[in-house]
């Protein structure tokens, strides 16, 4: 690993694959890359180099989240529940999606989800590159990022930047465009523009008055002007848990050997991190992992909590693991 590796934060696509060619001592490429963050091995980020719109969510498990209920269209179908924001599926569990109505500005690094239209942005690149079929999948809840497991945002894109949308600025964007390429007349392209300027007042004229949110739509995708990239501890992380399973499967411990490990591992972890085995969510394997990096020991968070789990189910009693 280099020093300049070490103290960046970041990598492009290219620069990732380049690391893990190095790392792996085989051809990676940025395809390769996309479908290991696809397929959930490897998380994937983004750089809103000019920034972005989102409105902040808390996911909520759908069996803890309130709902209005409204009735269906169609006659032969159940009631519509709404949660106040879209329903999301995280690590196959399904949550509803609590959305601020605040439209807050992004910029910076955000991770991935794969949860939405992001995903369908990803997979549409890899296709690309792989000269695969066009990505013609669509997500009706939009786009997402997230910063950690309790916030995700929901990308937003202003109506007056949507192209479809009679009276905005990008429709009369598309308009010019038009009137140069296909050569209008200039009687009928004032004609064209005479009713955009109608459509631009009445535009203008419908937002007054209306919460800021409502300016918003859900983004159908990440911003063209975004650029994907993979934060150094996920590349990290993604390494060395493929040295973990190699390791795993070419020299599996005798039974004996790998209970005493898992026993010290556990005592540890018990009096010097002051491990909670009941805790749905405990930080201790994190710090674990963290304590590991500062002696250049690399582990993920994964692993480690693994290895405290396989640990605490065959060492702990029932009452102590809260069963």
């Amino acid at each position: 690993m280099s020093k300049l590796f070490k103290i960046k934060e970041w990598l492009t696509i290219a620069d990732a694959a380049k690391h893990l060619s190095l790392v792996f001592g085989e051809d990676v490429s940025e395809a390769d890359v996309l479908r290991f963050a696809l397929d959930g091995a490897l998380k994937l980020s983004v750089n809103f180099v000019n920034g972005g719109r989102a409105r902040m969510g808390r996911p909520v498990p759908l069996s803890e989240a309130e709902y209005e209920v409204t009735p269906s269209l169609a006659a032969d179908s159940p009631p519509f529940r709404w949660y106040g924001g879209p329903v999301i599926s995280i690590a196959g569990e399904e949550y509803a999606l609590k959305l601020e109505s605040d439209v807050i500005s992004l910029r910076g690094i955000f991770d991935l989800p794969m949860i939405g239209g992001e995903r369908h942005d990803v997979e549409f690149q890899f296709q690309a590159l792989t000269g695969g079929p066009e990505v013609t999948m669509q997500s009706l809840d939009g786009a997402f990022v997230s910063a950690g497991e309790s916030a995700i945002f929901q990308l937003q894109e202003d109506y007056d930047d949507n192209e479809y949308q009679r009276g905005s600025m990008a429709s009369l964007q598309q308009l010019r465009i038009r009137i140069q390429s296909e050569d209008i007349p200039t009687e009928k392209a004032n004609a064209l523009l005479l009713t955009h300027s109608k459509d631009r007042k009445d535009f203008i004229e419908s937002r007054k008055g209306k919460p800021k949110h409502e300016h918003f739509h859900p983004a159908g995708g990440l911003p063209d002007d975004c650029a994907l990239v993979v934060r150094t501890r996920a590349l990290t992380d993604f390494v060395a848990t493929v040295n973990d399973e190699g390791l795993q499967e070419d020299r599996p411990l005798p039974s004996r050997e790998r209970d005493s490990m898992l026993k010290l591992i556990l005592g540890m972890a018990l009096k010097a991190y002051v491990y909670d085995p009941k805790a749905s969510k405990s930080p201790t394997p994190k710090e674990i992992s963290d304590d590991l990096a500062e002696h250049g020991l690399n582990m993920s968070d994964d692993t480690v909590r693994k290895y405290l789990k396989q640990a605490a189910s065959l060492f702990l009693s029932a009452n102590q693991l809260g069963h």
